[in-house]
């Protein structure tokens, strides 16, 4: 792989993210390629459940400290605590997962108009965990 392909995925990745989601063929654009096989690393995984773990444990101070300064959907979060429970547990497992669902997770994870930081989000986060399992 080109030190070029390399960096461009590296710049382009929240975009090739959301194109591995929205379901676009990983195995028909290189970048895509690239990304698809980055994020069905071990350590890509662990690193997708840790902050997954992180904001729930941050939802979870947030409702003992009313005056925190976290910008975090605390009580959807919450309320969903266990499916985000779940989904970290199959992130850290050897359990495989297709490149559409872990696109999906680390978009529900990491991007901005997520539903665990958004409050604008186009879907819930019980919504978004329903098409991770449904992409597994």
């Amino acid at each position: 792989m080109s030190a070029s392909l390399r960096s461009w995925v590296r710049t382009a990745r929240r975009q090739l993210d959301r194109e591995i989601a929205a379901g676009a063929p990983s195995q028909e654009s290189p970048a895509r390629s690239v990304r698809a096989a980055q994020l069905a690393t071990p350590g890509t995984r662990r690193a997708i459940a840790t902050v997954l773990e992180t904001i729930l444990d941050s939802a979870q101070e947030r409702r003992h400290d009313r005056c925190s300064n976290l910008v975090l959907e605390h009580e959807a979060v919450l309320e969903a605590g266990d499916g985000l429970l779940e989904l970290a547990g199959i992130l850290r497992s050897d359990e495989p997962m297709a490149p559409r669902a872990l696109a999906l997770a680390v978009v529900l994870a990491e991007h901005p108009d997520s539903p665990l930081v958004s409050p604008s989000a186009t879907h819930t986060i019980r919504q978004a965990l329903a098409d991770i399992a449904a992409a597994r």
